[in-house]
């Protein structure tokens, strides 16, 4: 594994910061038991930020037999079922209990593997899924790229099964997809304010995307333009006096 180039997600601290992005664009690999190699590009995730996050699995601050990793040092894998049946992975991160969820990947390579291991999952008959649907949702990458329960507490920085690479290779080029679009998580709706916290972050425009919100992508555009505006406004000023150059 010598010069594989390994990261890993980050939550900034305080809400404010994360307000400002989650890192996309990461690759998450995984190496199957042949050597195969699944990649799928980091496109959308949702940060839990520990203790005072009511929605948060960690909420409280509570250590439990089940999310003992959202406490464990940042880069450490969090999987756990839902619905008794699916899986969703996480990455812990900075700060107590903090941690962030893969929503959704860009499939990469392996494709022939992942849909053979989503078919093997779904009901017979079951519509053959569409390239961009293979990992447009937490459980769905899970199984799209065989990600088990045993994978719990493990070091996504170190692991040889699974881990993040930096994204050497940006995606299409269409201006939207240098946005990042801010929105309310998906599924907590009983947590209160929590509930409506732009947490969940994601590619504007692209098409392996969970779930849209044209609401929060609105605001982010309109958000974007005006420090664009700002910035443009600024430059202005400093090109009318004098560069320093000689």
């Amino acid at each position: 594994m010598s010069g594989r180039k390994r990261t890993q997600i980050s939550v900034p601290e305080t809400e404010d910061q994360v307000k400002r992005g989650v890192s996309l664009r990461q690759v998450l690999v995984r190496r199957s038991a042949d050597g195969t190699e699944l990649r799928g590009r980091v496109v959308e995730t949702e940060a839990y930020l520990g203790g005072e996050d009511k929605a948060s699995h960690s909420a409280g601050g509570k250590c439990t037999e089940r999310n003992t990793a959202m406490f464990m040092k940042p880069g450490t894998i969090y999987v756990y079922p839902i619905y008794g049946i699916y899986l969703c992975m996480n990455v812990s991160s900075q700060g107590e209990g903090a941690a962030v969820l893969l929503r959704a990947l860009e499939p990469l390579h392996g494709l022939p593997l992942m849909k053979q291991l989503q078919t093997a999952r779904r009901r017979e008959g079951a519509r053959p899924l569409k390239d961009k649907e293979l990992c447009n949702g937490p459980s769905k990458l899970c199984q799209a790229l065989d990600i088990p329960h045993c994978f719990d507490r493990r070091d996504v920085a170190s692991d040889p099964e699974v881990w993040l690479e930096r994204d050497t290779q940006i995606g299409p080029q269409e201006p939207d997809l240098r946005e990042v679009v801010s929105a309310s998580r998906i599924g907590i709706d009983s947590h209160g304010e929590w509930a409506t916290k732009p947490l969940r972050f994601y590619l504007r425009g692209h098409h392996c995307v969970s779930v849209v919100n044209k609401q929060a992508e609105t605001q982010t555009h309109s958000l974007a333009n005006n420090v664009i505006s700002d910035f443009a406004s600024s430059s202005v000023d400093v090109c009318d006096g004098d560069t320093g150059q000689s």
